[in-house]
């Protein structure tokens, strides 16, 4: 019976060993288990990266992270024909080198499979948006203008807050709206306000983005 007893501790302890070690990989590298649901899963979604934890440390913000391993997907699927004929592979990059300088954060690597290195660099802006560029060293290719990073919509929002004398425009990362501050309790302030925003996006008109306008305190405080 004794016997019996500890082979099950044995097995137990095994186990909890096993658990361990998966949760401290988990951690020591975010990313790990990206790519496995259907949130990221082929052909649109973003790439993975792996030896990613420094990367991770340096910017500490999960929209920029995400913001980056999109335009390395982007980037795979549109110059790289293994990914762009095959929608069912998942975009993977292997980070080589990361280091920052003044502020721009240099990224090197290569794609699962491919032997072309592939420089990347980001500027981190406002609100988790950031400032990308990516280019085949071996082919100088580059397509910076279709990276999702760098669409009007993020642009305008990485360049906030946007201060004005009677009112102020931030944004609402969580809630993926624009947030008007207004100084002032007079609804007319909300026409340039919304002209600030609609001029930044280049768009006619704001029927297709969520604005909140909040009103000062009655109280002021």
């Amino acid at each position: 019976m004794d016997q019996y007893y500890k082979k099950i501790s044995i097995i137990v302890l095994i186990i909890f060993a096993g658990i361990l070690v998966f949760i401290v990989g988990v951690v020591n590298n975010p990313d790990k288990q990206i790519g496995k649901s259907a949130e990221y899963s082929p052909p649109s979604g973003p790439a993975i990266m792996n030896n990613s934890e420094e990367l991770y440390k340096i910017l500490n913000d999960n929209y920029q992270f995400t913001n980056i391993r999109e335009d390395l997907g982007v980037f795979a699927r549109t110059t790289i024909d293994k990914y762009g004929n095959d929608g069912s592979l998942d975009v993977v990059f292997e980070v080589k080198k990361v280091e920052s300088v003044d502020g721009v954060i240099h990224i090197k690597g290569q794609f699962l499979g491919q032997k072309q290195t592939i420089s990347m660099q980001v500027k981190p802006l406002s609100f988790g948006q950031i400032d990308s560029s990516i280019r085949n060293e071996s082919t100088d290719t580059s397509i910076d203008k279709v990276l999702p990073s760098n669409s009007s919509y993020n642009k305008f929002v990485g360049s906030l807050p946007l201060n004005k004398d009677d009112y102020s425009i931030t944004y609402d990362v969580g809630d993926d709206s624009f947030v008007v501050n207004l100084y002032e309790r007079d609804p007319s302030l909300n026409t340039p306000a919304g002209a600030d925003i609609s001029s930044g996006l280049g768009l006619k008109s704001l029927e297709s983005v969520k604005v909140k306008y909040v009103l000062p305190s009655i109280y002021g405080i």
